[in-house]
C-alpha cells in the first residue's frame, strides 16, 4: 500500500510541476519547483513501478525546463539591475553633458547586450547538449530494435531447426 501512496505523490508532484511550468513563473515558483523535483526524486528512489522510467523522464524534462527558466530569469534580473543603475545615475546629473550621458547610456546598453548574448550562447549550449542526448537515445533505440529483429530471426531459425530434429 505505501508504494501506491508514493506513486500517487509522484503523479501529483509531476502534475503540479507541469501546471507551474505552464504558467508564468516567479522566482518563488522556481525555488518551489526545484524543491518539488528533489522531493519527487527521493520518492522515486523508494518505489518500484512499471512507470518509473516514464516518471524519471518527465522529471528530467521539467528539471531542464526549470533550469532554463531560472537562467533566463537570472539574466533578466541582471539586465533590469543594470537598467535601474542607469536610471538612478540619470537622476543625478553629476554635471555631465547630454552627449556624455548618451555615451554612458550606450555603454550600459552594450553591457546589457553582451549579457544577453552570453545568456543566449549558454542556452544554445544547453540545447546542443540536450540534442546530443536525444540523438544518443534515438541511436540506442535503433540498435535495440535491430537486436530484437536479429533475435527474432534467430529464434525463428532455431524453432525451424528444432522442429526438424524432433520430427
Amino acid at each position: 500500500m505505501p508504494a501506491k501512496y508514493d506513486e500517487t505523490n509522484v503523479v501529483n508532484n509531476l502534475n503540479t510541476l507541469s501546471l507551474t511550468i505552464n504558467n508564468k513563473m516567479a522566482r518563488k515558483d522556481i525555488i518551489f519547483s526545484i524543491e518539488l523535483i528533489k522531493e519527487t526524486r527521493n520518492i522515486l528512489k523508494t518505489i518500484s513501478t512499471k512507470k518509473l522510467r516514464e516518471y524519471n523522464q518527465r522529471l528530467d524534462e521539467y528539471e531542464t525546463t526549470i533550469n532554463r527558466l531560472q537562467l533566463i530569469q537570472t539574466s533578466t534580473v541582471n539586465s533590469m539591475d543594470k537598467i535601474n543603475d542607469y536610471t538612478n545615475d540619470g537622476d543625478e546629473d553629476h554635471g555631465l553633458s547630454s552627449g556624455q550621458r548618451g555615451i554612458d547610456m550606450l555603454k550600459k546598453s552594450i553591457a546589457i547586450l553582451d549579457d544577453t548574448q552570453q545568456t543566449g550562447a549558454e542556452t544554445m549550449e544547453e540545447l546542443a547538449r540536450q540534442r546530443e542526448k536525444l540523438e544518443k537515445a534515438r541511436n540506442n533505440m535503433r540498435e535495440i530494435d535491430d537486436n530484437i529483429n536479429e533475435s527474432q530471426k534467430l529464434l525463428t531459425k532455431m524453432s525451424t531447426w528444432w522442429r526438424r530434429i524432433t520430427s
